[in-house]
């Protein structure tokens, strides 16, 4: 899961809420079918402190992301493969643009 589609955890408003959609049951997906690499969490907490949202809503919305996700480390091969394929991915699009 990318770490936009935390964002709302913490209380940072973006336009897609997909844990919200996950939880009105307004998409297929489910929570425990996504995994979040261990850098979205770092992430989480650099845009957190952008728009000075408090230290503990960081510290609640990475204690959820760690009790309901299951936490992949971004050092993983297959993390770095799939991170690769993407890349190759948008930067073909951006090309074909």
């Amino acid at each position: 899961m990318d770490t936009t589609y935390l964002l709302p955890l913490a209380k940072i408003g973006v336009d897609a809420n997909l844990l919200r959609a996950i939880a009105e049951k307004r998409t297929k997906l489910k929570q425990e079918d996504m995994d979040v690499p261990l850098i979205s969490l770092s992430e989480l907490q650099a845009k957190a402190a952008k728009p000075h949202i408090p230290s503990d809503v960081v510290s609640k919305s990475i204690k959820a992301v760690l009790s309901r996700f299951d936490v992949i480390p971004f050092s993983e091969s297959a993390v770095i493969e799939t991170s690769f394929r993407l890349r190759k991915k948008c930067w073909t699009a951006s090309i074909e643009l």
